[in-house]
């Protein structure tokens, strides 16, 4: 089925910059910190990368061949300055974010080339990639999205499939995400349905949590 979403619907730009680099007291009692320090909701959002990037000297940029159709070539001819590799993964079978997976990126993280940042271009298993490879070597990591299938671009844990059983670990959230509403509709209309599942299953989960504090 075709993503319905007609070209010419509005989609104002979303600001998010109040929640970001701020303490945040909560209804739980703990004041939370949100450490993303932006992040960029909207149509063309993609050409906001320069700036954002612009304190990093060298990138290492991550994609599967989906994503790099979806958004990695414009995001390889904003940056291409300052690439230091990219990592591009087949689109022979499915990506999932494992032992071989993680060898993989850490293999591109060349000591010889000056890599001080990880990008990664994708959704649910690029995003798992980067944030997980980028924490185990103490960097930085952003993440472009290409389609709203999953709702943890934000969170600070790295969802990974090892020794085949599936883990969360702790990781750290980007330090920007750029959801570019242009290249976010034209993602397989399955994939934003998954989103959509993702955030209706949050009301069920929310009243077990509570419960499980009860």
């Amino acid at each position: 089925m075709k993503n319905e979403v007609s070209k010419n619907t509005p989609l104002p730009d979303l600001d998010l910059s109040a929640w970001c680099g701020r303490e945040i007291p909560c209804s739980c009692g703990r004041t939370h910190f949100c450490p993303i320090r932006e992040i960029a909701v909207g149509p063309g959002a993609l050409e906001k990368l320069p700036a954002l990037t612009d304190v990093y000297p060298g990138i290492l940029l991550i994609a599967d061949e989906n994503t790099w159709n979806a958004a990695g070539m414009r995001v390889h001819e904003l940056l291409r300055g300052r690439l230091c590799t990219v990592l591009i993964f087949s689109a022979d079978h499915n990506l999932v974010p494992d032992e071989s997976a993680v060898e993989r990126v850490e293999r591109a993280l060349d000591p010889d080339k000056d890599i001080a940042f990880i990008l990664g271009v994708g959704s649910g298993v690029i995003n798992d990639l980067s944030k997980y490879v980028s924490a185990r070597w103490g960097m930085e990591y952003g993440i472009v999205a290409t389609a709203p299938s999953m709702d943890g671009y934000a969170s600070s844990g790295a969802a990974m499939i090892f020794e085949g059983m599936k883990v969360t670990l702790p990781a750290r959230p980007p330090r920007f995400i750029v959801a570019d509403t242009d290249v976010l509709r034209q993602a397989p209309f399955d994939m934003i349905r998954a989103g959509y599942g993702d955030i209706i299953g949050k009301y069920s989960s929310l009243c077990d949590w509570k419960l499980s504090s009860l």
